[in-house]
């Protein structure tokens, strides 16, 4: 098989046969041309062995000579470099119709010689796409005329069966040439199609090359934006929440020491001052999560997420007592994601259906999942106040908020960073909601 594809391979360099993507049909004329001479020269050979034994006991070297030229003539054409490839078509066509030429003389009119004859007609159009494929039909027109003529004059062997030679070979050699003109006027409009379907293939070739070079820019632009945005966060976490800490903290010291020899707006204002710096503080943090959500390439691993789901309930294990409530986890499976983002996935769910509980009810959250061919679905089910209708579409926009800061206290970015972490794992996340039996929450991860 290697020296095989060693031999086709030395077939092909030395006829010059482009590794280009095709462009023109000179390209599948000029490869079906290396591949019936790949093919032809060790067919040539085997068939020298036989060739010459017929030659000996026949005593007709002739045929020794014949099938030695053939084979050295496709030698030549497939294997000796520096000879340009439209040239070694020409001596190809001109091997085939000396072959056919030479069937004919010592075989009779009728035989092997009119079937060569036909396929050097063939040959030609395929070998020469571009040229007028009606210069071949012409060629056998004038061969089967002159043919007709050595019959005539009883230069080639007649057939036995007919007296009427000439005649028997104008009619056999009348087909040969219809057959011939048929294929001068299919073959073209077969090119004109495969011209087309190329041009086509081409425009489409380069339509892509385009699309690739603006996704590759595109790709430079976001990397760009990226490197801002990690920037950006460097910059909120030291320069912006430095000082609303520091605020934060003076406020809180003049609130502790001078708290009591302040009259009431006073005392007001400086809790007004601590309640926004605490705000503040809790805003900067999640937007700085929200901008690294999707910074974990290269982060994915098997997580096993009934021991991640206890690392998040030993979290929430203070606001859980205070809520006193009860929290039921389902077995779950293992999945292929970013273990540290996907934890604040569900650690954002789980706190929301704490948070969102009704007034004097203990929150009853459930944990589960189902699993499909390509993809699990956790959820996460509450029984809280619920999302009104309207809204559940909205719940995930960034800074959306449906309650109050003194109600219910929040940036409004918790369900925006969730959306963010499974959106960058493939996955999908939504809601459903009942005002009065609670809230469900579905995490859609694919498998793989």
């Amino acid at each position: 098989m290697k020296l095989w594809l060693s031999y086709k391979a030395h077939i092909k360099l030395t006829c010059g046969l482009s590794d280009e993507a095709p462009s023109d049909i000179s390209y599948w004329s000029d490869k079906l041309f290396v591949t019936i001479i790949t093919f032809l020269i060790p067919f040539c050979f085997i068939a020298l062995v036989p060739g010459v034994y017929f030659s000996i006991i026949t005593s007709v070297p002739e045929i020794a000579a014949l099938d030695i030229l053939i084979f050295a003539a496709m030698v030549v054409i497939g294997m000796v470099p520096g000879i340009l490839l439209v040239h070694r078509k020409i001596i190809f066509m001109a091997s085939v119709y000396c072959l056919a030429t030479v069937l004919i003389l010592y075989l009779g009119a009728v035989g092997p010689g009119l079937i060569y004859l036909y396929a050097c007609s063939v040959f030609g159009m395929l070998m020469f796409p571009h040229s007028n494929t009606y210069i071949w039909s012409y060629y056998n027109l004038i061969i089967c005329i002159v043919m007709a003529m050595l019959i005539a004059y009883g230069i080639v062997p007649n057939p036995d069966m007919f007296s009427e030679s000439v005649m028997y070979w104008v009619a056999v050699s009348s087909n040969l040439v219809f057959l011939s003109f048929l294929s001068s006027v299919m073959l073209p409009i077969l090119f004109r199609g495969m011209q087309t379907t190329l041009d086509a293939e081409i425009k489409l070739r380069n339509e892509l090359a385009q699309e690739r070079k603006n996704l590759v820019s595109a790709m430079d632009v976001l990397q760009q934006k990226n490197h801002e945005l990690d920037q950006f966060a460097a910059v909120a976490s030291h320069d912006l929440k430095e000082p609303a800490r520091m605020v934060h903290s003076f406020v809180s010291l003049l609130h502790a020491r001078y708290g009591g020899k302040l009259d009431d707006r006073a005392q007001k204002y400086i809790e007004f001052a601590l309640d926004g710096s605490k705000r503040m503080l809790h805003l900067i943090d999640d937007v700085l999560n929200y901008a690294k959500a999707g910074h974990f390439v290269g982060q994915v691993t098997s997580v096993d997420t009934n021991q991640m789901m206890r690392h998040v309930l030993e979290n929430l294990s203070a606001i859980i007592r205070e809520k006193q409530a009860l929290i039921k986890v389902d077995n779950l499976p293992n999945i292929y994601a970013a273990q540290m983002p996907l934890n604040l996935v569900f650690q954002n769910l789980i706190e929301n259906a704490l948070k969102y509980s009704k007034p004097e009810v203990p929150p009853e959250i459930h944990i589960y999942a189902a699993e499909y061919p390509d993809r699990t679905v956790f959820s996460v089910s509450d029984n809280g106040i619920g999302i009104s209708e309207e809204y559940i579409h909205r719940i995930f926009d960034l800074f959306r908020r449906l309650h109050s800061q003194q109600d219910y206290p929040g940036t409004g970015l918790g369900l925006a960073i969730c959306r963010k972490i499974v959106e960058q794992h493939g996955g999908k996340i939504w809601a459903e909601s009942d005002a009065h039996s609670g809230t469900v929450f579905h995490v859609s991860m694919p498998k793989h």
